[in-house]
């Protein structure tokens, strides 16, 4: 007598991204996917139903006339949709008909595209360096499994590093790809003082490189001139060459100071973008103790481009 039903276990086995590409134990690079079915009754188990949903979300039961003969292996196509987690139900029913009300299940990240959104960064934004040893800040979203490696390159500025590979793999020497991490110490090339270009691609867990990579520049400036007013690099917005509002944020690395101001002195900024500029145009109100982060009030009418200075003195002079 059998009055139980079947009782399950689901594996997924899911596809590379692309040929002779990765296959990672739960992501699978296609909607298609190797179903294997392991089951157990009294009798015998005679049919199946298989559906399939994003992780999380209820179990679709099994239409009307749903049920097909079981086999215990099957290619799976799962359903369209966006990339990430899906789960695959599967209900059996044995030559009694007594079913599965509960369904077995198996997991399996769907990661069709490449990571996209990179964004690479050096010394917080900032547009001059006074030392080799900079910081980057790495980062990309993936909607698949997630961003998995990375590869960074500095090259010329002449964009002479381009892609090319499997899965659209960049030109990076093998020793340059490694585990994605949203910060790294990195030491610009030698040489002369001047500017410096990284690029960085994203790749992820299966192999599938971002197609276009992430580029900024720095100036290296390692010889520092004496100049009587100082000296200080500034990047406004981070770097962006956009603003869509009149007050800006300001990064500001002292690069030398005011003539005659004492080491380690309390020094002041004056921030301006009104032309013709000169240290007289700001008012005693505009002058602020030097930070490396500061604010700016665009004051010129109109939209378009924008020059802002920046002027420094001992905290209590005369402008310098």
């Amino acid at each position: 007598m059998d009055t139980q039903p079947p009782q399950a276990s689901v594996k997924l086995a899911g596809a590379p991204a692309f040929d002779g590409g990765l296959v990672v134990p739960g992501l699978t690079g296609s909607r298609q996917v190797n179903l294997s079915v392991a089951a157990t009754d009294a009798s015998a188990v005679a049919r199946m139903c298989v559906t399939d949903a994003p992780a999380g979300a209820p179990p679709a039961p099994c239409a009307a006339g749903g049920f097909a003969p079981f086999v215990a292996e099957q290619a799976w196509a799962l359903a369209e949709g966006a990339d990430g987690p899906r789960a695959v139900y599967v209900y059996l029913q044995d030559e009694l008909n007594n079913t599965m009300t509960s369904p077995a299940v198996a997991a399996v990240t769907l990661d069709t595209q490449p990571p996209s959104g990179a964004r690479l960064v050096i010394n917080a934004g900032a547009a001059f360096t006074a030392s080799r040893g900079v910081t980057l800040q790495i980062s990309g979203g993936d909607a698949g499994g997630g961003v998995a490696f990375m590869c960074i390159v500095e090259s010329a500025d002449d964009g002479s590093a381009g892609a090319g590979g499997a899965g659209g793999a960049p030109a990076c020497p093998a020793a340059s790809v490694e585990p994605f991490a949203p910060t790294k110490a990195w030491l610009l090339s030698d040489g002369p003082d001047g500017r410096r270009t990284l690029r960085t691609w994203l790749s992820d867990a299966l192999g599938r490189v971002s197609p276009a990579p992430a580029e900024v520049s720095i100036t290296l400036s390692t010889q520092q001139p004496a100049a009587p007013g100082g000296a200080a690099a500034v990047a406004v917005g981070g770097g962006a060459a956009l603003a869509s509002s009149r007050t800006v944020s300001v990064g500001v690395q002292l690069l030398s100071p005011p003539a005659g101001a004492a080491a380690g002195a309390a020094l002041e900024a004056c921030l301006t973008d009104r032309a013709p500029a000169s240290a007289s145009d700001c008012k005693a109100s505009d002058w602020r103790p030097l930070q490396a982060s500061m604010t700016a009030a665009l004051k010129s009418k109109g939209d378009g481009p924008r020059q802002l200075r920046l002027y420094l003195r001992a905290a209590g002079t005369a402008a310098g």
